[in-house]
């Protein structure tokens, strides 16, 4: 059978025993402090074979002889030789309740007291527990409740050291998940008063989980979306308006020549931003990119150029082909991806676990 002890002094230690009428065979010493834990050690036994507790023991009564009384008859003044002796009085009788008061007998010799057996060594090894361990506990019995409102808070405190870190130096780093499930932990076990159950810890690995999601899903969302949509579309407008007057000096006939050398020097633009030395030659334009070009993107180009396009309209079309690509399946399947942390997936599982152990006192 497995004996597990938690002593006053703080030190966990377990061993294995085969009980002996239900008792311990041998005494067992707390290899911290030093303190008789055999009783201890008694009471897991009946509580794991299911016996009664022992009976109490009764408190003996002392029960003392009636006093002499000496009358004056039994005295004589004067004459100490011929004084009668007067007898000593009869010594007390202490009789238990388990005794008749008319048969005592004598005290039955007390048992051998058992063989110590050599200290148990502890399977855990425990630190020397300093003086006064419990000086930062909370008083009071367990309470599953508020080791609820801990865990939340722990992992409240855990998300935002988290997030404060990657605002002031600009980096994710992966190792401030741990933190997330320590404070989660600890959060649970200081304010439940070690309540330490399973389901407490469950639950504070469970916050754990949604707290580090949350988190990387919000950094996710923030690298894709967070940019300012207004100053966007203000900047890619005036750039725009821009390109069109180089655009309309370059052809200021609009005729078909003028369309097809801007077409061709606008292809080798492209290649030559692209690192290609390939160049397009003029009669590779066709008169129906010229035609397009005219019914299309001239119209295009003289709105920016005069004005009739504004930068409202153009912040319109951005917000909705935003909305749109937000809404994709895809761009959905990929936050939530990034949320549980594709090539973090361990840590997750780490800091989850270590919220269990601190919070259920499964270490």
């Amino acid at each position: 059978m497995e004996i597990k002890i938690l002593c006053h002094c703080g030190v966990k230690f377990k061993f294995d025993v085969e009980p002996v009428d239900g008792h311990m065979p041998f005494a067992v010493k707390c290899p911290g402090c030093g303190m008789d834990a055999t009783e201890f050690a008694n009471a897991h036994i009946r509580q794991n074979l299911g016996l009664p507790p022992p009976p109490a023991v009764p408190v003996a009564k002392v029960i003392s002889a009636a006093p002499i009384n000496l009358g004056a008859a039994n005295l004589r003044v004067g004459d100490a030789a011929a004084a009668a002796p007067v007898s000593a009085p009869a010594p007390a009788v202490r009789l238990t309740r388990a005794t008749p008061a008319h048969a005592a007998t004598p005290a039955a010799p007390a048992p051998a007291a058992p063989p110590v057996a050599p200290p148990v060594r502890p399977v855990l090894a425990a630190a020397a527990a300093p003086a006064r361990t419990d000086r930062w506990k909370l008083k009071g019995p367990p309470n599953f409740g508020l080791g609820l409102v801990g865990a939340l808070l722990g992992t409240i405190v855990g998300v935002g050291i988290w997030m404060l870190v990657h605002s002031m130096i600009d980096t994710k780093s992966k190792f401030l998940i741990l933190g997330v499930g320590f404070f989660a932990g600890l959060g649970a076990r200081y304010l439940s008063r070690d309540e330490g159950s399973q389901q407490l810890g469950m639950i504070a690995a469970a916050l754990t989980l949604m707290g580090v999601f949350g988190t990387q899903y919000y950094f996710a969302y923030q690298d894709m979306f967070g940019y300012n949509v207004t100053e966007m579309a203000t900047e890619i407008f005036e750039m725009q308006a821009a390109e069109a007057k180089k655009v309309l000096a370059k052809m200021p006939n609009e005729s078909d020549d003028e369309i097809r050398a801007y077409l061709v020097s606008s292809y080798n633009e492209d290649m030559e931003d692209e690192e290609e030395n390939e160049k397009i030659d003029p009669k590779s334009i066709t008169e129906q990119d010229i035609k397009d070009f005219r019914e299309h993107m001239l119209p295009e180009y003289k709105d920016l150029a005069s004005g009739k396009a504004t930068v409202t309209e153009s912040l319109e079309e951005m917000e909705k082909e935003e909305k749109d690509f937000k809404e994709s399946p895809g761009v959905k399947l990929w936050l939530v991806v990034q949320g549980f942390g594709m090539f973090k997936l361990g840590l997750l599982v780490a800091s989850c676990g270590m919220a269990y152990r601190i919070s259920a006192n499964a270490a």
